[in-house]
């Protein structure tokens, strides 16, 4: 296996039923609707630097904070991020997630300014927004702005919720990783949050789907050989190694890499674990691997909601039956993107693998609230009650 591959097999584990999840939000001006800028938000960060562990500077500006369970960091268009570490309690995650929000609430407030979730940026155009002033930013604008057609729009004008899985060994890594990708056409539209985006009425149900395929088709949508015979940590590796670099993370500053594949990024800068995590994290697939399974479907979505889409992953990925049935719906790439068209064009009246989308949902809700625990079912309830109702999140 090459270096990157071994990276991938090192994330296997014997434990099961973790997530671990990353939330982004608009922080939005009330009167203007632009988001903050990064000046005011490194502001906040510096306000809330002491009930964090660590700081974390680059070019003399506060970029992070990090304690033992939670780290606070800054998307392009300062999108203001909260991860949070692997957990089996739903209980103990939306603590987390409240304990480091409220005091941003209250700081966003005195800016003028109101946390907002919803998929893509509600109020402006992305060319209204500032981008952060980052070399890692810059360089990978510029490389967007030669792929795709909406690649501002993605760095600046979009958010989401990532939830993260484990993989017991290459087999059941192989499993998961098919079944997310299966899984994320419904559950992008099951988790759709953006009825308005730049100051307009939205049309698009997969909108973020739809700007990140738009981006660089290198490194986006579905992996080339996913469904191939012999797919494991090395057919991934395979994918993101014949794929550009744009840039590279060299003795703590950024150097841009526009000639280079991934694959021969080791010759010029060696395979040290740093290095393979920047690697790793340049890719924007609809599900990344990095040493475990990202899945990166779901707009951002208000706390209730959060915790309930949590609680779906779970009981969704650690249920070997569940998983099973999902890699049943289909075997290929094409079945997946025919579901994405279906879905836009239909919406609720979609038929995708076969079936209305509504009848794969309904299956869905059920083989979850049977795996689920009794407190994963009382944070997952809201959720299963817009599945009853056929409502998107935006939908009262």
């Amino acid at each position: 296996m090459t270096p990157i591959a071994e990276y991938i097999q090192s994330g296997e584990t014997p434990q099961t039923g973790r997530v671990g999840v990353e939330v982004e939000h608009f922080l939005l001006d009330h009167v203007s609707g632009h988001p903050l800028t990064a000046s005011q938000v490194e502001d906040m960060l510096e306000v809330l630097r002491p009930d964090y562990d660590q700081a974390f500077y680059e070019d003399g500006r506060l970029i992070a904070l990090q304690d033992a369970h939670t780290l606070i960091t800054l998307e392009p268009g300062s999108q203001f991020e909260v991860s949070f570490l692997y957990t089996r309690d739903m209980d103990q995650l939306r603590a987390w997630y409240d304990q480091a929000m409220a005091p941003v609430m209250k700081l966003v407030e005195t800016q003028g300014a109101d946390v907002v979730w919803s998929g893509g940026l509600p109020t402006v155009p992305a060319d209204e927004v500032r981008r952060i002033d980052k070399h890692r930013y810059e360089y990978m604008e510029a490389w967007f702005a030669r792929t795709g057609n909406r690649g501002r729009e993605m760095m600046k004008a979009t958010a989401s919720v990532h939830v993260s899985i484990d993989y017991a060994d290459e087999a059941d890594f192989v499993r998961k990783v098919r079944a997310a990708n299966i899984l994320h056409p419904l559950l992008a539209f099951l988790m759709s949050n953006t009825p308005d985006y730049a100051g307009q009425d939205n049309p698009d149900i997969l909108l973020r789907d739809s700007i990140w395929s738009d981006t660089d088709p290198a490194r986006t949508g579905i992996p080339d050989g996913l469904f191939d015979e012999g797919f494991g940590y090395q057919g991934y590796a395979d994918w993101l190694e014949q794929i550009p670099v744009i840039l590279m993370a060299d003795g703590g500053t950024y150097v841009p890499e526009p000639d280079l594949t991934v694959g021969q990024t080791g010759e010029k800068y060696g395979w040290n674990k740093a290095h393979i995590q920047h690697l790793l994290s340049m890719a924007f697939p609809d599900v990344r691997v990095k040493n475990f399974i990202e899945i990166r479907s779901a707009d951002s979505v208000k706390p209730p909601y959060i915790t309930a889409y949590a609680a779906l992953i779970r009981a969704l990925f650690y249920s070997r039956e569940t998983v099973d049935w999902v890699l049943s719906l289909a075997q290929s790439a094409d079945e997946i993107q025919a579901a994405k068209a279906a879905l836009r064009k239909d919406d609720w009246n979609a038929g995708i693998y076969g079936q209305p989308v509504t009848a794969v949902l309904d299956e869905l809700d059920s083989r979850a609230r049977q795996t689920m625990t009794s407190a994963d079912a009382r944070h997952y309830a809201p959720l299963h009650e817009k599945i009853m109702a056929r409502k998107h999140m935006f939908e009262g």
